[in-house]
């Protein structure tokens, strides 16, 4: 796995092999190149044009590339809520989200995220199903049951699908 990280922070940094091999080392270039220790005790908030935005825990180069592209005039759905509500709210015209535990969906409702709608919906069908009736750019896999829902979705025709944590829902990931 170390090596995979050095090989990754040797493409994109510049830096070379002999100053990223120490761990002390990969922490640094994670915090130049991504803000990585800032973003952390900023409770995974960073400024972007004099604007705090919560990032999702996403890994940093998917947010990069995400703030890279207009979405603006695309509607995100996403399956399970967090930080990724609150960047989404930000960065789309809105998003609407499913949660099924009641505590993390009463947490984020609490905040009365702008151009956001949270949902409850802590059955297992009426969770998976919640998408069927939505229309979306963007449908986010980022909660509970994350094959049945990549079976739901599957068939459905979005700009993006983002399944996160994809290296470990290998099954739902080779359904998408």
């Amino acid at each position: 796995m170390i090596k995979k990280i050095i090989n990754l922070l040797y493409r994109i940094s510049g830096y070379t092999k002999k100053e990223i091999s120490s761990r002390n080392n990969i922490l640094r270039i994670f915090d130049d190149c991504y803000n990585y220790r800032d973003s952390i005790k900023n409770n995974y908030n960073i400024k972007i044009d004099n604007e705090i935005i919560t990032i999702p825990w996403y890994t940093y180069p998917a947010i990069e590339y995400l703030l890279s592209i207009d979405l603006t005039e695309m509607d995100v759905f996403e399956y399970g809520c967090g930080n990724s509500t609150e960047f989404w709210s930000k960065v789309a015209r809105k998003v609407i989200s499913v949660e099924d535990n009641e505590e993390w969906y009463n947490k984020l409702i609490s905040k009365s995220i702008k151009n956001s709608q949270i949902e409850l919906r802590k059955e297992k069908d009426s969770y998976v199903s919640s998408v069927k009736n939505i229309d979306a750019d963007i449908c986010v896999i980022d909660g509970s049951y994350r094959l049945s829902c990549s079976k739901v979705i599957q068939d459905r025709e979005y700009i993006m699908v983002i399944l996160d944590n994809s290296d470990w829902h290998t099954a739902a990931r080779e359904i998408l």
